[in-house]
């Protein structure tokens, strides 16, 4: 099976350099909001509105290697697409009688 090497995203101190993860500074709850009820056209189905809190794509951190407070902004991006190509290798289970059933004492 092929394996995929997917990209990091570091965010790093202006002062510094200090290396931080996106989970290290963003909280997942705040970034992306809680929509608590989503209105759309029923035609559509396109957003007409919702209610709850928005995204948060800014934050403040304070560095733990120079003190120093920054701030930090996250434009989310994102890529919506229908699969035409799905995976032509096969997957074999090997499997015996003895392993299908489990001993009871």
């Amino acid at each position: 099976m092929k394996q995929v090497k997917k990209r990091n995203y570091y965010i790093q101190c202006p002062n510094c350099g200090c290396e931080y993860t996106l989970a290290e500074i963003f909280i997942p709850n705040e970034f992306f909001g809680k929509p608590l009820e989503v209105e759309r056209d029923a035609t559509t189905g396109k957003i007409n509105t919702f209610f709850g809190k928005g995204m948060d794509t800014e934050e403040t951190y304070n560095c733990d290697r120079c003190g120093k407070t920054f701030r930090v902004s996250l434009e989310p991006r994102i890529k919506t697409w229908i699969p035409t190509k799905f995976s032509t290798e096969s997957y074999v289970t090997n499997y015996s009688k003895n392993n299908l059933f489990l001993k009871e004492e």
